[in-house]
């Protein structure tokens, strides 16, 4: 019924039940049996989205290449110039002196920017730094579809959701890539489980 995605049980098994039905008894076989599926479930999330990672990690030390992988280039060289002449704002080139602010690179967000220019920092100047944001967020979001799938419906939806995830040919060539596809994806996903968990 309507808004009843707004009112997950609060044990996170699914929907809310009518009182009727909520009213039955479950006998320690079902209650057995779920169990058992909700171990099932969690081990196939949890093989998917080290599969996941895996696959993502792939190469994510290789020569950046050309195409969208340029984006990687991108967020490095802005991470340089962030990190070298002390600026908050993204520079996509190289500069001999300290860029103005009419450089900055105002089409997007600066919040994926300033993620890469925190790794660098901390990590140092190196290829994997700029793919290494994109394959943290991409790893938890398996995770993320799993705890809402199974908040609002059962722990085999959530499975499903993100077993299908992480086999998508677009998520497994785009997962590593520095670009914002993975962060507005994750973003909302983290922005849905926290609405249903502490609403």
């Amino acid at each position: 019924t309507r808004g009843d995605w707004r009112r997950c049980r609060a044990d996170g098994a699914g929907p809310p039940l009518p009182k009727a039905v909520a009213s039955v008894r479950v006998t320690p076989e079902e209650r057995e049996a779920q169990q058992q599926t909700q171990l099932v479930a969690t081990g196939v999330v949890v093989a998917a989205t080290v599969w996941y990672a895996l696959a993502l990690g792939w190469c994510i030390c290789a020569r950046v290449g050309n195409g969208h992988d340029a984006l990687t280039a991108a967020r490095g060289i802005m991470a340089d110039n962030m990190i070298h002449w002390g600026i908050w704002g993204p520079v996509r080139e190289y500069e001999l002196s300290q860029p103005g602010t009419d450089l900055y690179y105002a089409n997007h967000p600066f919040g994926t920017y300033w993620l890469v220019s925190l790794f660098a920092r901390v990590l140092g100047h190196h290829e994997f730094v700029p793919r290494l944001v994109p394959v943290l967020q991409s790893i938890a979001i398996p995770p993320l579809l799993y705890a809402i799938c199974r908040r609002c419906w059962d722990p085999v939806s959530g499975a499903l959701a993100a077993l299908g995830y992480v086999v998508l040919p677009i998520t497994l060539a785009f997962g590593n890539l520095a670009g914002f596809e993975v962060p507005t994806v994750f973003a909302c996903l983290l922005t849905t489980w926290g609405y249903l968990r502490f609403s």
